[in-house]
């Protein structure tokens, strides 16, 4: 199972409400990372087309 899903499931199990902001927390991190892959990891940094 991903880590993705795995905070998904836990997310919709989870009734304490402080689990649940660190587990929004760290979706929301671990998407904010997944977009800086997809543009290339640094700012202004282009990628060579072999």
């Amino acid at each position: 199972m991903s880590i993705d899903r795995f905070i998904l499931k836990k997310l919709d199990n989870c009734r304490e409400e402080h689990t649940r902001a660190n587990l929004l927390e760290l979706f929301r991190i671990r998407i904010e990372k997944a977009q800086k892959m997809e543009r290339g990891g640094k700012k202004g940094y282009r990628r060579r087309i072999l």
